[in-house]
């Protein structure tokens, strides 16, 4: 009578303690996921952007004049885009 009490005990325990802990497991793993889709959405939107490919443009071209120190030439690299 005791092993089954023992038994009954185990069952009451084991189920939702191995429950919980496939749902801990499930939501962990769909939070990897989004964070992973939405890593590859951002970079997709970030690539295709057209104002940030200008921004980087026009950044790069004033980092190759850095030496120059006139700035009506950064000006007019701005306005020509």
């Amino acid at each position: 009578m005791e092993t089954t009490l023992a038994f009954e005990l185990l069952k009451t325990f084991a189920t939702p303690i191995t429950a919980g802990s496939i749902a801990i497991w499930g939501i962990l793993s769909q939070r990897k996921s989004a964070r992973e889709k939405n890593t590859l959405d951002f970079e997709t939107a970030y690539q295709n952007n057209e104002k940030l490919r200008k921004a980087s443009s026009n950044i790069r071209k004033i980092y190759n004049l850095k030496k120059s120190e006139r700035i009506d030439v950064f000006n007019r690299i701005a306005s020509n885009d």
